[in-house]
């Protein structure tokens, strides 16, 4: 079990000073007493903290807990933003990831800024963050084309003047006995320093005249980007961050409805979202698909083994108290909708539908033997109580381990597991009460449906 605190430097930086900086948060980190040991990896960029923790049964607090308080500790360093993830999820980054991803640069980084700090506003961020981050100032030579034209230079002559003048021009080989050499032409060292080194280099204009390069070119002092950032063949910058004490699809809506209210999104500035919210964005119509699939099959078998489409309604309808038992224990355990608690929904189908079964099964073979329908039911719910319990407490028990394992990966898998039992413990209580209820209404409106024999009138005739 450890946490991964990962900290982005400016590009001045020196390998020094960050060193400086990771000994103050390794002496920060150290203070804990369920800390085993640290692993730091320093480059003049960025700083790489891995903290490795005993598991979940020798200490009292969740990797989650745990990471809240050593965040706070490390906000008494100055000058820097980290980012801390755990290292019990089954996916890697930050739990709120945004795109945008536009063609005008400037545009974008503009929209991006606003963003994050729309982001940092929000309750339960924290981490925010940026993936763009500002180069070191450059200069350039830009080729001012009116004066070029007017004066018959062309701009590809200017750029392969600049290129072997500064990059140098292979123009012919040296060759010995053995060996062969390259020559290359190109400006000294001393010679190549700044733009006044540019001075009294001269380029062939019209009819042949020399013209002076800074007549044609301009000077142009900007900031480069460390790196290009490209997403979905667009130019990208993604604001990131953490997520604590909110659900990452309420906080997800919540972020985006407060953009659209302090900001307007430039035309050619789009958004895309990434992390856990993208993985279950993309994977939630699957799972609902699956789901619906699954309460079909469940139908159409039930209904071919009963000859009835009336009768399986009343065991369906045992799977709404399974779906609202789930989301009661994930909400008694703290735990989100994540993608294991709806693999947990879906298993939760076909257990709970197996009580309502055996009560709706032992129900219709006492009235084939004539058995009336109330005290049908009533034989059903004593006579099945023994095998539903049973059933169903083995598999709550089955859950148990996964529910309190404190093994790597945990904490990750649990919501499967309370979803699970959560889901059977309501369900089997309620089935034996609502199901039977259900089962009688439905075979009264049966009757309702139920063809009545139509009565045909017959006159004696009377013989005179």
């Amino acid at each position: 079990m450890s946490i991964t605190i990962e900290v982005e430097l400016d590009g001045g930086t020196t390998l020094d000073s960050a060193t400086k900086t990771t000994k103050k948060m390794e002496s920060i980190i150290n203070k804990y007493p369920e800390v085993k040991y640290l692993y730091s990896t320093v480059t003049p960029n960025k700083i790489n903290i891995s903290v490795k923790l005993p598991d979940k049964k020798d200490r009292n607090e969740s990797l989650s807990e745990f990471g809240n308080k050593v965040r706070k500790d490390l906000q008494q360093v100055s000058g820097i933003i980290i980012a801390l993830t755990t290292g019990s999820g089954i996916t890697s980054g930050k739990d709120a990831q945004y795109h945008f991803k536009g063609n005008d640069f400037n545009q974008l980084l503009d929209y991006s800024l606003q963003a994050e700090k729309v982001l940092k506003q929000m309750p339960g961020a924290v981490d925010v963050s940026m993936n763009y981050k500002a180069g070191k100032p450059e200069a350039k030579l830009d080729v001012d084309r009116d004066r070029a034209a007017d004066l018959g230079v062309s701009p590809v002559v200017v750029a392969n003047t600049l290129a072997t003048l500064f990059n140098g021009s292979i123009v012919t080989q040296y060759e010995t006995e053995k060996d062969r050499y390259d020559v290359k032409v190109l400006l000294q060292d001393n010679q190549r320093r700044d733009f006044d080194s540019l001075k009294g280099i001269y380029v062939p204009g019209t009819n042949g005249e020399m013209v002076p390069l800074d007549m044609v070119t301009k000077q142009v002092f900007s900031t480069g980007s460390s790196t290009i950032n490209r997403y979905d063949k667009a130019r990208e910058i993604q604001v990131t961050a953490n997520i604590v004490g909110v659900a990452s699809g309420s906080f997800d809506t919540l972020f985006n409805d407060k953009l659209k209210s302090d900001t307007m999104m430039p035309a050619g500035v789009s958004q895309a979202v990434s992390g856990d919210q993208e993985r279950l964005t993309e994977s939630i119509a699957s799972l609902i698909t699956a789901f619906l699939m699954g309460i079909l099959f469940l139908f159409l078998i039930l209904a071919a083994q009963f000859e009835s489409f009336l009768d399986p309604l009343a065991i369906l309808f045992s799977l709404p108290f399974a779906i609202s038992g789930a989301l009661l224990a994930l909400f008694l355990s703290g735990s989100n909708l994540s993608m294991m608690a709806f693999i947990g929904i879906i298993m939760l189908m076909g257990l709970v539908t197996k009580n309502a079964i055996l009560l709706i099964d032992f129900t219709k073979q006492k009235r084939v033997e004539g058995v009336e329908r109330s005290a049908a039911i009533l034989q059903a719910g004593s006579t099945r109580l023994r095998p539903i319990i049973m059933t169903s407490l083995a598999m709550i028990f089955g859950m148990l381990p996964s529910a309190l394992s404190t093994g790597a990966g945990a904490e990750s898998r649990a919501p499967m597991a309370y979803t699970i039992i959560g889901g059977l413990i309501v369900s089997t209580v309620l089935t034996l009460v609502i199901v039977p209820v259900v089962y009688t209404l439905l075979d009264d409106l049966k009757g309702v449906f139920k063809k009545k024999p139509s009565v045909v009138p017959v006159q004696e005739s009377l013989n005179s």
